[in-house]
């Protein structure tokens, strides 16, 4: 193992992410107005609020939010609307105030609510609470969801397939929803070639088009792919991205550094988190969980074998007196991602054109899901795909992984006014070389 001349910077850094001016207060305040007709009203108490991001298998944020109302305004007032109801959510964070609406689907009553309750008199009914577990849409984004486009693209590449489409329906869920949007986050696609022709069939869905190019057409990412669209305040927000990569530090819109520290309590000190420049870095305890889908995952090779369908076009064989005989070596089409690489798989023999999938393999053989919990998070301020850098402290120094964020798990203790999130990195199995230091700290 190598420390990369992170030990003693390693240390500073903690101290100063621990003992940073702009603390987060360990506090976190949401207040909620639940919206029927013309009339808002305001429960009692928001018991908690929990947001999952899951970047690797999901379109969008799933919300939900438990609370508890007198038990007269819930019947009177707030039960008629069960079906057609809408609330505004404030979040108060450190540094910002957010603003968001959602459709609201009550998915569990409590227990005192039953079909006598209207027999309860009327002192009962108004002095009594109930807790109410809901659950929270995005009407634009299920708008969003229903939308298809067929369209026959020329002369275009892959990222431009999917600006267009994407952008096109962007415009119409915020013409509809008054609404405003930011420009396509859009990693670069590896697949970088001009097509004459591009079809997507019309029952393809825009929020599946990504993985149809990924999977069905040329492909885009050596790292499969997906697409996630969310809205914060008035904004809707989108983005592609691989889903294994782990070389995305270059990326412009800033990193997240992972400090697991050695005999660090997150609990005990002022601040767990520090934004400097466009860079996240957060303190965890340096207890990880190895996410269980990963065992089969770490046996296996890094490289495939499969037979490309542009050299069977250029006809791989020579005819001889003798017969014809197979051009082998120019026939099937090795992928590797490092020279050591063992033949690991040969994916189907039926000839393709697409290598990018199969070659997400590979990339997903090599990294590792691990799940960390961040106390006291400002998880606001990660997006999907943000690159990871991960340390650990260790006796013989560093160990430094790269990585993604994976998913998020966001729960709000609204009552102690503590937010806490599950973060899924997806890091390398290996630690990351030294061949292109980065400047960290």
């Amino acid at each position: 193992m190598q420390s990369y001349g992170l030990g003693e910077s390693f240390k500073q850094e903690v101290l100063k992410v621990a003992t940073a001016g702009e603390e987060n207060d360990k506090g976190c305040w949401y207040t909620i107005e639940l919206l029927t007709g013309n009339d808002t009203h305001t429960p009692q108490i928001v018991e908690s609020v929990r947001i999952k991001r899951d970047f690797n298998g999901t379109f969008t944020d799933t919300i939900k939010i438990v609370f508890t109302i007198l038990l007269d305004t819930y019947i009177r007032f707030i039960k008629p609307y069960k079906n057609n109801l809408r609330v505004r959510v404030t979040h108060d964070t450190p540094g910002a105030i957010h603003i968001d609406e959602y459709k609201m689907i009550v998915a569990l009553e409590d227990s005192n609510i039953s079909a006598d309750i209207y027999k309860e008199d009327k002192d009962t009914l108004e002095n009594s609470f109930t807790t109410i577990h809901t659950e929270c849409v995005d009407e634009s984004i299920i708008f969003l969801k229903q939308q298809n486009r067929g369209i026959t693209l020329k002369d275009c590449t892959m990222e431009e397939a999917i600006a267009t489409v994407i952008d096109e329906s962007l415009n119409k869920v915020t013409g509809k929803f008054g609404i405003s949007k930011e420009a396509l986050d859009i990693v670069r696609p590896d697949n970088t070639r001009v097509y004459k022709h591009i079809v997507i069939p019309s029952y393809i869905k825009v929020i599946d088009l990504p993985i149809y190019l990924q999977e069905k057409l040329g492909g885009v990412y050596n790292g499969s792919i997906n697409s996630y669209f969310y809205r914060e305040g008035n904004t809707l927000k989108s983005c592609v991205f691989p889903l294994y990569r782990p070389n995305l530090l270059n990326s412009v819109k800033g990193k997240l550094i992972v400090m697991a520290a050695a005999d660090i309590h997150t609990a005990a000190i002022d601040n767990t988190y520090a934004i400097s420049g466009n860079d996240l870095k957060i303190l965890v305890m340096q207890k990880n969980k190895l996410d269980d889908d990963n065992v089969e995952m770490l046996g296996k090779g890094g490289s495939i074998k499969g037979i490309d369908a542009n050299t069977v076009r250029g006809r791989p064989v020579t005819i001889s007196k003798d017969g014809v005989e197979v051009k082998r070596s120019s026939l099937f089409r090795n992928m590797k991602e490092s020279s050591s690489d063992d033949l690991s798989e040969i994916i189907n023999l039926k000839p393709t054109d697409n290598f990018y999938e199969p070659r997400s393999k590979i990339l997903k053989n090599k990294m590792v899901k691990v799940l960390i919990d961040w106390e006291y998070s400002n998880a606001r301020l990660l997006y999907p795909y943000m690159p990871v850098v991960y340390l650990e402290e260790d006796a013989g120094g560093i160990k430094m992984r790269e990585g993604m964020v994976s998913g998020v798990d966001i729960f709000t203790d609204v009552k102690r006014k503590q937010e806490t999130c599950t973060l899924a990195l997806l890091i390398t199995e290996k630690e990351a070389t030294a061949s292109k230091p980065i400047k960290l700290f």
